[in-house]
């Protein structure tokens, strides 16, 4: 647990994560044993495919084909390469920084990923083996950040 001293020292940070591509799978109707649940993530060291909601899966640096566990559903690919920008964050004090923006515990509850709105943005957040990541619509990149950084101030 980080200290209010932390917190103020700025130790906490956001690194890039690079996307070379990016396609959201919309999809219905998958047959039972196919079916993932909303909050799964995967992360191969390069594509990371993110079931963030009900019927939608942000695949990253994917190969443009369906997940597996999606063949037999009716999907819909739509190439969403530049909506999306993803961010790793770390440090000292970095979940109480997010936490200023959204219930990060809460929605990840139970879960691997999870769609929310950080500091009334739309956003993706994961759980990783090294702390969070964060996907947020290039749009609200430049509010998202500014209010990050005014948190990680106080």
């Amino acid at each position: 647990m980080s200290t209010e001293a932390d917190r103020a020292t700025g130790d906490w940070q956001l690194d890039e994560i690079d996307i070379a591509s990016c396609t959201e799978w919309h999809f219905a109707d998958a047959p039972a044993e196919d079916a993932l649940d909303p909050g799964f993530a995967s992360d191969d060291g390069r594509r990371r495919q993110l079931y963030f909601e009900r019927g939608y899966l942000l695949d990253i640096n994917g190969d443009g084909k369906p997940p597996p566990a999606m063949s037999r559903a009716n999907v819909t690919r739509v190439d969403v390469t530049g909506k999306w920008r993803g961010f790793s964050v770390s440090g000292a004090g970095s979940a109480e920084v997010l936490a200023a923006g959204a219930n990060i515990e809460r929605a990840l509850e139970g879960r691997s990923c999870a769609a929310l709105r950080l500091f009334d943005c739309p956003t993706i957040v994961v759980r990783t083996a090294s702390g969070l990541e964060i996907f947020i619509q290039r749009s609200y990149v430049a509010s998202a950040t500014a209010a990050l950084s005014i948190e990680g101030l106080r």
